[in-house]
């Protein structure tokens, strides 16, 4: 059976921008933030949406997600 995970809009916002939205419900946070951040590495992004992924890694276990605290760690550059 697959497990439905829940994100917050501000972290569907980030997963979007990575490009990850058609699969982000069926894979575990972690996992997920891990992949986003190897793509941010090999694609050399230096947006604030890189930079809130590492924030997210270093918060990770330590600020609880879907809580305002986590929000606040996610900054996603508006598209043109």
């Amino acid at each position: 059976m697959l497990t439905e995970f829940e994100y917050s809009p501000k972290e569907f916002e980030l997963i979007s921008y990575f490009g990850y939205a058609d699969v982000a419900y069926k894979m575990a946070p972690r996992g997920l933030y891990l992949i986003m951040m190897e793509k941010a590495f090999m694609d050399d992004d230096r947006t604030s949406a890189a930079e809130s992924l590492r924030r997210i890694m270093q918060q990770f276990g330590k600020i609880n997600r879907m809580t305002p605290e986590w929000d606040a760690l996610i900054e996603v550059p508006k598209r043109h």
